[in-house]
């Protein structure tokens, strides 16, 4: 068994159901804040300074995750009085 990603929950909660296979409602719970965090990231990637080689969309992507987690350690932190 893999490691348990932390992944903050839902990014945008909310009360909708959708149908599953089986034909039973079901939260819908949509994309979870690391990979909103992930995403935001990646396009400051894609557009902004490189990493590594221009070409590698692979290295950046890697590297959006990278600091989505990064984001939501720093997030997971107590607040600053």
């Amino acid at each position: 068994m893999g490691e348990t990603v932390r992944d903050g929950g839902p990014a945008f909660p909310h009360d909708a159901l959708h149908q599953n296979a089986g034909g039973f409602a079901e939260p819908e719970p949509g994309m979870s804040l690391r990979d909103w965090f992930a995403g935001r990231a990646l396009t400051g990637l894609a557009f902004g300074t490189s990493i590594g080689d221009d070409r590698d969309e692979d290295a950046r992507v890697q590297a959006a995750y990278r600091m989505a987690d990064k984001m939501l350690a720093e997030r997971a932190k107590p607040a600053e009085k």
